[in-house]
């Protein structure tokens, strides 16, 4: 049975709720809040529409910068400056 709430409440919950990471296996790369406090769909919005597979976990998507070889072409400049910026905040982050 599916939990009965809506996109605003999804969203009031990853505004009050902080992700400790740990392994990355229990968190979704995209959608949860576990970037400085932001989901990476939030930071890169055009490259979040550009990901092919939007349910996997962190460990999954970061091990050998999965995420990118998982995005369809990038073909402009708005795109480029989003890969640069996520990539720059996901060079500092190590699992556990």
């Amino acid at each position: 049975m599916e939990i009965p709430c809506d996109e605003m409440d999804r969203n009031l919950f990853r505004a009050s709720t902080q992700i400790s990471l740990g392994n990355g296996k229990k968190c979704k790369f995209w959608s949860d809040n576990w970037l400085q406090g932001y989901a990476p769909k939030d930071i890169a919005p055009i490259l979040f529409r550009l990901a092919k597979r939007k349910t996997n976990c962190v460990a999954f998507e970061l091990h050998n910068n999965h995420w990118i070889t998982s995005l369809r072409t990038i073909t402009s400049i708005n795109k480029i400056n989003e890969l640069v910026h996520l990539g720059s905040k996901l060079h500092e982050i190590r699992l556990h």
